[in-house]
C-alpha cells in the first residue's frame, strides 16, 4: 500500500484525491500478480479490515487524510537544503522495495538453476540464496 500511496501523490498527481476504490483495485493487482507466491496458513484476515487498519495507522501519525470514500497525502513543508523528513510511507515503499528486489533475484537464481537442469538439495539452495541476498 505504501508503495501505490508514494508513487500515486508523486509528480503530477500530489494535489489529486486517490479515492478508496481505486486503492483497492491497485492493490487488488499486485495481490493477484503475487498470490501464489507464498503460503497462509493462518485464515487471512478480510481484505477490508486490513485495509482501514493500515489507513487508520497512517492517519493517526498525521501521514495522511482521509474521508469515507477519498485518501490525501499530507505534506510536510520543509526547507528544500533541508533533509528529507522520515515518514512511515516513504519507510514501507523502500523497505518494500527492497522485498521485490529480493523476490526477484530468488526468481532468476530459480529460474537459472531449473533451464541448467541442476539437481540441488533444497538445505543447500536455501542456504545460497540467503548467503546472496
Amino acid at each position: 500500500m505504501a508503495i501505490i500511496l508514494s508513487k500515486h501523490f508523486d509528480g503530477e498527481q500530489a494535489s489529486q484525491l486517490l479515492s478508496i476504490d481505486e486503492l483497492k483495485q491497485k492493490i487488488a493487482f499486485f495481490d493477484s500478480i503475487i498470490r501464489h507466491e507464498y503460503l497462509n496458513k493462518e485464515e487471512p484476515r478480510p481484505f477490508e479490515e486490513l485495509l482501514n487498519e493500515r489507513l487508520n495507522l497512517l492517519q493517526i501519525f498525521n501521514e495522511i487524510e482521509r474521508t469515507q470514500s477519498q485518501v490525501k497525502l499530507v505534506r510536510i513543508n520543509v526547507n528544500k537544503k533541508a533533509e528529507k523528513p522520515f515518514t512511515f510511507i516513504s519507510y514501507f515503499t523502500e523497505m518494500g522495495m527492497y522485498m521485490i528486489d529480493t523476490y526477484l533475484l530468488v526468481l532468476i537464481a530459480v529460474s537459472e538453476i531449473n533451464n541448467a537442469n541442476y539437481v540441488i538439495k533444497q538445505e543447500n539452495l536455501i542456504q545460497q540464496l540467503h548467503l546472496e541476498i
